[in-house]
């Protein structure tokens, strides 16, 4: 998930940053965090690349929070912008440019934890994936794809394994990788494939998720694998 943090307080925005990767690291999401002191920076790249939360200060020099949101819904309206202001006057402003929070300074203990939890929680919701599977036993399971960390196939059996669950069921890993690329797995190993979404750390021997579980990295995957998730970040 990508994170945009734009403030012309240098002291807020680390306030802000060390929250969410604070946040980040009690349960296990790989956040990928820009910040900004000017909103004409971030929209230099807002136009060029897509996140999915920015937190915007309203009130900065040059252009206002409210100002560089509506430069933003007009090449992106799916973005959660989240407006950082101690000026409650400019409150109705940020419902025209469908504003999904107001966070009021000076930020309190939690806010910025409290606004993640209801906004990851709605990004969940909308990008569910079910994806059905043959299982061993000759029903027909479903699995959640965004909850999928990786798939390890032995035998004609794949594994998908969650945070927590394991779901075996009938497939060749081939067959998968063809299925679900467009759904950001890529295969690092001949006997795994990997959620990208739940990548923290690619080395050119293994890659490591953001809950610390490591697979290893086949030699003649590494440059795909390295290819595919530079362009996965963007």
């Amino acid at each position: 998930m990508r994170i945009a943090i734009c403030d012309d307080d240098q002291q807020q925005l680390c306030i802000i940053r060390k929250e969410i990767e604070e946040y980040s690291i009690i349960n296990k999401l790989g956040f990928f965090i820009s910040t900004y002191t000017s909103a004409v920076n971030l929209l230099e790249d807002a136009v060029k690349e897509s996140f999915n939360i920015i937190f915007l200060d309203i009130s900065m020099p040059q252009m206002c929070g409210i100002e560089a949101a509506e430069h933003i819904r007009v090449v992106d309206t799916n973005v959660q912008i989240v407006f950082v202001t101690n000026l409650a006057d400019y409150m109705p402003r940020g419902f025209d440019v469908m504003a999904a929070g107001f966070i009021v300074k000076p930020i309190r203990e939690k806010a910025i934890y409290n606004i993640l939890e209801k906004l990851i929680n709605l990004f969940n919701r909308k990008n569910l994936t079910p994806y059905e599977v043959k299982l061993k036993g000759g029903q027909v399971g479903t699995i959640q794809l965004q909850d999928v960390l990786y798939m390890e196939s032995n035998l004609h059996i794949i594994c998908a394994f969650t945070r927590t669950l394991k779901c075996e069921y009938w497939g060749k890993l081939s067959e998968e990788l063809k299925k679900l690329s467009q759904y950001g797995f890529v295969q690092c190993h001949r006997s795994y494939l990997i959620n990208m979404a739940w990548v923290w750390i690619i080395t050119d021997d293994c890659v490591t998720f953001t809950n610390n579980l490591s697979l290893s990295i086949g030699p003649k995957f590494r440059d795909n694998l390295k290819d595919t998730y530079r362009r996965y970040r963007k």
